[in-house]
């Protein structure tokens, strides 16, 4: 029984972008505290690397300009009609257990790749976790039934393996120059309207849990997609920084209680989005110009933006000289520190003279003074047999290897790791002290693992037995500790 999570909670935000008679919702449901959680947190850090196996998914929108931007002129000067298609309900919509498949077809697919743990244990860690998808809604518990759940990190991954499933069966087929996918965004790059509404039908038939919107670009032939739009002239792409009518001109209000260094990088932020975003000068200063009044509305004084966009335009003037000095690195400037005031002082001398100096300083603190002078990794403990730098490790899985046979043991400890290797020597129902009996030989002591608490500990230690399969570890043990966590 788990004592330290809880349901997820359902709640939901009203569309009120939407033009319709009955309210629309966007559902949440936030699994911040859900039994789930953790475990879906690994799944996804295991399964990373799989986004770099899906040739149309996209990490940002600028990655998707760039593609754009990469695309030779012979081929835009024909492929010049940009669409985009969105996926209806795309959590819901996909069936949990040909997402899981999918997944398996995918990993079996890239053998080569180190996935941490076996196919079949990873699909059987995701099927529990799509198996006990429960949430709550004014105090009452209900299960999903259909689709993957949402508020769960682990549903990102399989949706978008599952799209490029769809994907690799259909692309191949169509009129497209270029195709790529933001989760549930697709932008499309074909001949006309006609070839559009063609890929559209087409990709629509493809699954029938699978179904797609279509959004075809402006009289000007501009189209919006994410936080860009994007038209084409005379083969060559044009692009310009894009908000959707529906969001509101809110920024952190200047009289917030959010540090005034925030404030400025957040707002060096947007300008930076904008700068990025737009290909031509004018979109650039209107765009800046819009940000600025939303600004102002919310109380920022014109001195501090003023103070703070050149701040932004100077530091960018000092990134550029930098790289411009002959690919050298930065000289450091050693400096006894008097205060925070003229430590700033000097460092703005180097700046404002375009000088690749940084200012550091080395002192001896307090802290230097107070600390222990002897070695803390010294062994003080008597008979040790390991007498290392590693014997005061704490919180680690180790493994002790035979020095004649070779033959490996893993264990976990939370205490210092010459504490427990001491035990092992001595206690005579330890697998290790039996085999250094049969053997009569030494054991070299290295740490392969270490963790925050006792049961991300626990569980490296089992994912290392399982992955590594110890001689020394006994059988029961090791079956033990492996079910525990696998099932």
């Amino acid at each position: 029984m788990s004592h330290n999570t809880d349901l997820p909670i359902f709640y939901h935000l009203i569309k009120t972008h939407k033009d319709s008679k009955n309210l629309k919702i966007r559902p949440i449901v936030s699994n911040m505290m859900g039994p789930s959680k953790k475990i879906s947190w690994l799944l996804c850090r295991i399964l990373s690397p799989v986004y770099d196996l899906l040739p149309s998914h996209l990490e940002s929108s600028a990655q998707l300009i760039n593609n754009i931007s990469k695309q030779e002129s012979s081929i835009t000067n024909e492929f010049n009609y940009p669409f985009s298609l969105d996926v209806q309900a795309l959590y819901t919509s996909i069936p949990p257990q040909e997402a899981i498949r999918a997944l398996k077809n995918k990993l079996e697919k890239h053998k080569k790749i180190e996935w941490t743990l076996k196919v079949k244990h990873l699909c059987e860690l995701v099927e529990v976790v799509l198996d006990n998808n429960y949430f709550s809604f004014r105090s009452q518990p209900f299960k999903q039934i259909s689709g993957l759940p949402k508020g769960n990190c682990i549903s990102g991954v399989l949706s978008s393996v599952y799209m490029d499933s769809i994907e690799e069966r259909s692309l191949h087929q169509l009129n497209i120059a270029l195709f790529h996918r933001y989760v549930d965004d697709c932008f499309c790059l074909t001949t006309n309207e006609e070839e559009a509404r063609a890929i559209f039908n087409t990709l629509n038939i493809q699954n029938k849990h699978i179904k797609f919107d279509i959004e075809l670009p402006e009289r000007d032939g501009s189209l919006s997609l994410l936080d860009f739009s994007v038209r084409f002239q005379q083969g060559r792409p044009i692009f310009s920084f894009y908000k959707k009518n529906a969001k509101k001109p809110i920024f952190m209000h200047y009289k917030s209680a959010v540090p005034l260094t925030v404030k400025e990088n957040c707002i060096k932020n947007e300008l930076k989005r904008i700068d990025e975003r737009c290909s031509e000068a004018m979109s650039k200063e209107s765009h800046h110009k819009e940000f600025m009044e939303i600004l102002k509305m919310n109380s920022y004084p014109e001195k501090v933006i003023e103070n703070w966009t050149k701040k932004k335009k100077h530091s960018n003037k000092n990134t550029k000289t930098a790289r411009k000095n002959n690919g050298n690195e930065f000289v450091y400037f050693r400096f006894p520190f008097v205060n925070d005031k003229i430590q700033r002082k000097v460092q703005s001398i180097f700046k404002k003279n375009e000088l690749p100096i940084r200012v550091y300083d080395k002192n001896f603190t307090l802290r230097n003074a107070l600390s222990n002078k002897d070695d803390p990794t010294a062994c003080k403990l008597a008979n040790c047999t390991m007498n290392s730098k590693l014997c005061h490790t704490k919180m680690c899985v180790y493994q002790l290897q035979c020095n004649k046979c070779h033959q490996n043991y893993i264990g976990s400890t939370v205490r210092p790791l010459h504490t427990r290797v001491m035990e092992h020597m001595r206690s005579e129902n330890s697998s290790v002290f039996q085999h250094k009996r049969q053997c009569d030989h030494t054991f070299a002591v290295n740490v392969i693992g270490k963790a925050r608490d006792s049961t991300s500990l626990r569980f490296k230690e089992a994912l290392l037995i399982q992955q590594r399969q110890p001689d020394i570890n006994a059988k029961r043990e090791s079956d033990e500790l492996v079910s525990l966590t696998f099932g």
